[in-house]
């Protein structure tokens, strides 16, 4: 009964963390974790462990919103999300 209890506290603090720094819609890192973790592998790198970092933009995405609806947006996002994680390693 104890394990379980832990087992079942252990899972919703972990869901409750992934919550925490992630958007809820792309399930991309939020900017605070992103900077959090940038501040992070800067500080440990080193000349032979280069860190690289993507930054993107979508041009017009306004004009998606406005033409097609913020659901269709959404959708764009989540695609173009899934995308980037799909192209780097973790």
């Amino acid at each position: 009964m104890f394990f379980r209890l832990y087992r079942d506290s252990h899972v919703k603090y972990q869901q409750s963390y992934q919550n925490s720094i992630r958007d809820p819609l792309t399930r991309l890192y939020n900017r605070s974790y992103f900077y959090e973790t940038l501040k992070q592998a800067l500080d440990i790198a080193k000349p032979s462990r280069p860190v690289s970092v993507i930054v993107s933009d979508l041009d017009r995405f306004k004009r998606i919103n406005d033409t097609y609806g913020h659901l269709q947006g959404d959708k764009v996002l989540q695609f173009v999300a899934n995308l980037l994680m799909d192209s780097v390693r973790p």
